[in-house]
């Protein structure tokens, strides 16, 4: 349920600027249906690892690390593996 988590709802994570994902935080697809885990920067700002489990109807149903160029703005973070912008999420209890 994605969309239980910021910037969809806000009642127990918010977003966070982009630059300042550390491990432990989460990237939320903007059009919807995906979240995947922030582990590290390569390069901050421009490369990352990230940790997702794409689900039983992909390719490889099974989570798995990758690292692909990025691209930031404020809380929207263009990832070129997946082809899409995220919004950076931190949990509030962190």
């Amino acid at each position: 349920m994605t969309g239980n988590f910021a910037p969809y709802d806000t009642s127990f994570s918010h977003a966070i600027s982009a630059s300042s994902l550390a491990p432990g935080d989460a990237v939320n697809r903007n059009s919807g249906g995906h979240m995947m885990l922030f582990k590290e920067w390569v390069t901050p700002g421009s490369e990352a690892v990230f940790l997702e489990e794409p689900g039983c109807s992909s390719s490889t149903p099974y989570a798995h690390a990758f690292t692909s160029s990025v691209s930031v703005s404020g809380s929207n973070i263009y990832i070129d593996y997946e082809g899409d912008t995220f919004t950076a999420i931190r949990f509030d209890g962190v």
